[in-house]
């Protein structure tokens, strides 16, 4: 059974882990990711838009920055946005995907969902795959991620995570650098908005 709540590089993937594998740090990074995920950006028609704080929130300040590029009717800040994301998986540990279900708290290793989520909640505390997914639901705007993977090609710097199934509309645009810093990106003309 597949559960696609999440596309990599344009194709459907099961469940949060396989956003964590993708977004982990290979062992080859260097200190170049910065200018690696500029180049891997451009190659897809993104350019880096906000500079997010490095204190721990940088995935709740680049969302909250799109929020405001989207022209969103809700804009919400960083602090709300974590509350909320944090309140969405409380309620809704098992989420419905074209496949299947997800079960939110399978993907949460030693410690209780219930202490997971209470740590999730405090200001800093870093942004892991299942906040991404679950935010991509709460929100249901897909969310494109482009990674600084030094050694990736074109068709493996993106990891595209579905919101809801028929989305049409931008999405939520974020740079990546390896398992220590998201950012908000901005479409140039060429930028496409659907994987192929």
């Amino acid at each position: 059974m597949h559960n696609y709540i999440l596309l990599l590089a344009g194709v459907p993937c099961s469940h949060p882990f396989l956003v964590h594998q993708r977004l982990q740090k290979p062992q080859q990074a260097t200190l170049s990711s910065r200018s690696t995920l500029e180049a891997n950006c451009l190659s897809v028609g993104l350019v880096l838009h906000d500079e997010t704080p490095a204190d721990g929130n940088c995935f709740f300040e680049a969302v909250s920055s799109q929020l405001r590029r989207l022209n969103c009717v809700v804009k919400k800040s960083p602090q709300e946005l974590r509350q909320e994301v944090v309140a969405f998986m409380r309620t809704n540990r098992v989420i419905q995907a074209s496949g299947g279900t997800i079960h939110l708290d399978s993907f949460i290793y030693n410690e209780s969902f219930d202490d997971y989520c209470s740590r999730m909640a405090r200001d800093g505390e870093w942004a892991d795959h299942v906040v991404v997914v679950a935010m991509a639901r709460m929100l249901q705007i897909d969310i494109m991620i482009v990674t600084s993977s030094p050694s990736s090609g074109p068709e493996s710097i993106i990891v595209w995570v579905v919101g809801q199934t028929s989305f049409q509309e931008d999405p939520i645009l974020l740079g990546h650098l390896w398992e220590s810093h998201y950012m908000s990106l901005h479409p140039t003309r060429k930028f496409r908005r659907k994987p192929k």
